[in-house]
């Protein structure tokens, strides 16, 4: 007898094209909770900048939820707040945190929405993918970090191409994960198979919003995060220290430039 494949829903789009709304909307309507899939908002203390929904604020009293629990609009979530901002947050710890919270959206009969921007996240959390075991190495990420991301792309073509053809290669964090998995392991970094789908009946929920009126969310967006002290927050003495600034800044600001060709 096959065993029937547990669903899930996963909600996708652009940034600032309304899928946390969207997962609220669904999560309301069938019962569901929302796991986040994004790799910035898994820090604390990185509220402005990154997109992160606000935590209700009656949440404690009204829910009577334990500690590490997160509610927005009365529907709890996932994986937000979950880090330390001094520490780098992988895939790997990703997908065991995101896998546990799952299950037990599950076992107690509730829809998991799965909601985010940071694809590598979703596909290593819903499909049968193997991730390499290689926990980060400090003395190699130096050297590394001193590459532009044109060397490291190059280094990464030649040790691995078949990572190469399909990473971002503007992504200087990614290239310098790559290239940490494969110097140190010897191996190349496992690609994902998309023919298997590990446990989950998977409902994608696709958000297609058209160029312009992305464009102006985008913009309302930025300057909220203006108002909110965005560059203040960048240049405090935490956000120095922090493990995450040479990440979470240039994201902050590539989704505006890429969409917007004027100034504000």
């Amino acid at each position: 007898m096959i065993k029937e494949k547990q669903k899930i829903i996963v909600v996708l789009g652009p940034t600032a094209s309304g899928k946390s709304e969207m997962a609220v909307r669904l999560a309301k309507e069938f019962g569901g909770e929302v796991v986040s899939a994004d790799s910035r908002q898994v820090y604390r203390g990185m509220d402005v900048g990154t997109g992160k929904v606000p935590m209700d604020k009656n949440s404690k009293s009204e829910f009577k939820i334990q500690k590490d629990s997160y509610y927005y609009r009365g529907i709890p979530h996932y994986l937000i707040d979950v880090a330390s901002p001094r520490r780098s947050f992988s895939v790997e710890r990703y997908k065991k945190l995101a896998g546990k919270a799952v299950r037990d959206i599950l076992k107690r009969g509730k829809v998991p929405i799965v909601c985010g921007g940071t694809g590598f996240y979703i596909d290593a959390l819903i499909y049968d993918r193997k991730l390499p075991e290689v926990p980060p190495q400090s003395d190699l990420r130096r050297k590394l970090e001193r590459c532009s991301v044109e060397e490291l792309f190059s280094r990464l073509l030649k040790l691995d191409p078949d990572r190469a053809e399909n990473i971002e290669q503007k992504n200087k964090r990614r290239l310098i994960r790559a290239l940490e998995i494969v110097i140190t392991s010897g191996e190349s970094v496992p690609q994902l198979s998309t023919s298997q789908v590990d446990n989950f009946d998977v409902l994608k929920i696709g958000i297609d919003v058209s160029r312009e009126e992305l464009r102006k969310k985008i913009d309302r967006r930025f300057k909220g995060w203006l108002r909110e002290g965005l560059l203040g927050g960048f240049f405090s003495k935490s956000w120095r220290r922090s493990r995450i600034r040479k990440s979470v800044m240039p994201a902050a600001f590539s989704a505006v430039w890429m969409v917007r060709r004027k100034p504000l």
